[in-house]
């Protein structure tokens, strides 16, 4: 019985629908070929930079002043401000809407740090045999902690500092490093009941906020920093489409990227986004070579 050869089953073979990349680009013309590579590109950037963007839209709520004439809700914990606290005064309820399963068994604080002029000391109190957890979030969506496990009942002090910044620290201080401009400190604690909640209120009070220059001197706590400017330029003309890539750019000003992350945003120039100068999507872009 005759059978195939290998060359007759090979030419048998009925051709692949798709096309590798260099045949595609060849096939196309350079006005294809370039919407092709710049779409490519935008996405890369989104799945690259939207927890970044989304981690920023979150600061500027957290921070945003409360319209004239509101009372602050008794379960608001947000800041509505830069460098001051927010502290929460009621448990949450059903009625939280934020995240999904909010701790329903601590009082939540929150202060968002501005660390343009240097680092910013936090100061716990003495929380006894309560629970307690700081949580520290940047806008590279890097975290750390502080909590009763790691640092027993009553923390030192810690210097919230950004990657970089180039001082010495007076004997005493722990550090945190973050990545970039702003911080997220979230300590939640723990409340015994419902007759408890006045005394987590006192214990509230013992967080502090002082800037490293003034520690150890008038150990004054930090007055109420600038607004974040808007993650969308003032009077932008940005399609809406194409909104994200300029809050992108506006969140690139304030993140230190890591050193792997560096030769990917070089290429997002190609799209008009730059690390230091924001987004200009009506730059033009890098032609993809055809050969």
């Amino acid at each position: 019985m005759a059978t195939a050869s290998k060359t007759d089953r090979s030419e048998a073979r009925p051709q692949s629908a798709f096309l590798r990349a260099p045949e595609a680009i060849g096939r196309s013309s350079q006005e294809q070929a370039t919407e092709t590579f710049a779409y490519t590109l935008g996405v890369q950037a989104a799945l690259w930079g939207i927890q970044w963007v989304k981690c920023g839209e979150a600061f500027r709520n957290f921070t945003q002043s409360l319209p004239p004439g509101q009372e602050r809700s008794p379960f608001d914990s947000t800041p509505h401000g830069i460098n001051i606290w927010g502290h929460g005064q009621k448990l949450q309820n059903a009625d939280f809407r934020t995240i999904e399963t909010p701790n329903t068994e601590t009082l939540y604080s929150k202060a968002v740090l501005d660390l343009k002029d240097g680092p910013i000391v936090i100061v716990h109190p003495d929380f006894g045999d309560r629970y307690f957890r700081t949580s520290i979030w940047d806008l590279h969506c890097e975290t750390n902690t502080i909590s009763e496990k790691h640092d027993g009942s009553h923390p030192p002090p810690y210097a919230i500092m950004q990657v970089g910044w180039a001082g010495s620290f007076p004997e005493g201080l722990k550090t945190i490093t973050v990545r970039g401009r702003y911080a997220l400190l979230d300590p939640h604690v723990a409340v015994y009941g419902d007759q408890d909640i006045a005394n987590v209120h006192e214990v509230q009070k013992g967080l502090k906020l002082i800037a490293l220059r003034d520690w150890g001197k008038s150990n004054a706590e930090m007055p109420p920093g600038e607004s974040m400017r808007p993650i969308q330029r003032p009077g932008t003309k940005t399609p809406l489409e194409l909104a994200f890539f300029e809050e992108l750019g506006e969140t690139l000003k304030d993140i230190v990227i890591r050193d792997d992350e560096v030769a990917f945003a070089r290429q997002l120039q190609d799209i008009g986004i730059t690390l230091n100068d924001g987004s200009n999507t009506r730059s033009s872009t890098r032609r993809p070579s055809r050969a």
